[in-house]
């Protein structure tokens, strides 16, 4: 009786000892992850997952380590017999990975039956990681970024950003009209903006996914910094000893972006779909490339422009002969309060002689052109973003 009871005794022991084993045997994971090329260099990334050893789900579970080659690295001992579901992040839900077209994708899983050695791709973020500055990007969706985009003609370089429409990894037929934007870096995201954000990226898949607006390409090209007022204005104002490399600029804009673009992305490249915006000095330049380069782009975004510069040459110019803007679509814009009073009755004032001038070159308000003033906004990103939906939808409408 003796014998039988320890012989039980044991043999509880026994399979006690073996569970026990069993929930202490591990295997080892390694998760090499490659992130997208516009990941900030210092970003700090996480993986967050369901197991206790990756914190149950909380955002920054587990920090990854960066390697030299731009990629991160999770590795950890995990319980074997388990199954990992997990996904990237940058400390917070609100950066968490998206597919490429910016949509949620489903949690990633990993059976931890032996040791792991994976490698995964990260097609997007919700929103970019900060940097290591701290600041947070604002992008959203399928944002492309070309850094160092070396210009022959203007022996310069400037990051080129591409954002491509929420369909465009699955409707891989389809091709798109394509905006050109000036001062790139105040477009889509605000942790690169000088002065803020257009949030174009926000208005146009709100726009899209409405039905409002056919899905487009937008270019967002940055300034090159010091030398944007002389890019942006066509004539030199000896009243500010600076400017007249406008033509410049176009034929980089013309001969060496576009070609890349139309080679990298499907685009439909004839003017007809093509189009060019921005605002201040890059309202004035789109409308220069309007006039002079209309065989390329048959729309130009005038926003808030800077039609003073070089006492008015370019509405002089144009006041003398309009016939070449007469084949443009053209959205025309100013505030009520761009700077003091007497200042912005000024640039009011020359918005409306514009709109005069086109309308008396037998444009029809409202159709080829339109013109708006806004009543007290004001010369910033802040008034420009709130308004840039009417330009989508100028240009772009759903017939």
């Amino acid at each position: 009786m003796r014998l039988r009871t320890s012989l039980a005794l044991f043999a509880c022991v026994f399979a006690f000892l073996i569970a026990r084993a069993r929930a202490d045997e591990t295997v080892k994971v390694t998760i090499t992850v490659t992130v997208p090329k516009d990941t900030p260099e210092k970003a700090n990334l996480y993986l967050a997952g369901n197991l206790k050893e990756v914190g149950e789900w909380k955002a920054a579970g587990v920090k990854l380590t960066r390697n030299d080659d731009g990629t991160y690295t999770f590795k950890a001992d995990l319980p074997k017999g388990q199954t990992l579901e997990y996904k990237i992040n940058a400390g917070d839900w609100d950066t968490v990975e998206k597919d490429s077209g910016g949509s949620e994708i489903q949690n990633r899983t990993l059976n931890l039956d032996a040791d792991k050695d994976e490698k995964i791709t990260v097609q997007s973020w919700a929103k970019k990681p900060a940097g290591g500055d701290g600041k947070v990007s604002t992008i959203t969706g399928n944002v492309q970024t070309h850094e160092h985009f070396t210009s022959k003609i203007l022996g310069n370089e400037r990051t080129v950003l591409v954002w491509l429409p929420p369909d465009y990894e699955t409707n891989t037929a389809a091709r798109y009209p394509v905006l050109y934007l000036h001062d790139g870096q105040n477009v889509f995201d605000a942790s690169t903006s000088f002065a803020g954000e257009w949030r174009a990226d926000e208005t146009a898949t709100e726009l899209i996914r409405s039905g409002k607006i056919q899905p487009i390409i937008m270019v967002a090209v940055a300034n090159a910094g010091a030398a944007r007022i002389d890019e942006y204005t066509p004539t030199r104002d000896e009243q500010h000893a600076r400017g007249g490399k406008g033509e410049l600029y176009a034929r980089f804009l013309i001969s060496e972006l576009k070609p890349f673009i139309d080679a990298h992305y499907r685009t439909l490249t004839d003017r007809e779909h093509t189009a060019v915006a921005g605002s201040s000095l890059g309202g004035l330049i789109s409308l220069y490339l309007g006039q002079q380069h209309g065989d390329v782009f048959s729309m130009c975004g005038v926003m808030s422009p800077s039609l003073w510069w070089d006492n008015q040459q370019l509405l002089n110019s144009i006041e003398s002969d309009p016939q070449a803007l007469k084949r443009e679509k053209i959205w025309l814009d100013i505030g009520s309060a761009e700077g003091p009073s007497e200042e912005a009755t000024g640039h009011v004032q020359r918005v409306q002689k514009l709109a005069k001038i086109l309308e008396a070159a037998g444009m029809t308000p409202n159709q080829q052109f339109t013109s708006r003033t806004y009543e007290g906004a004001q010369h910033n990103e802040r008034a420009w973003s709130r308004r840039f939906g009417e330009v989508l939808q100028f240009f772009f409408a759903k017939s």
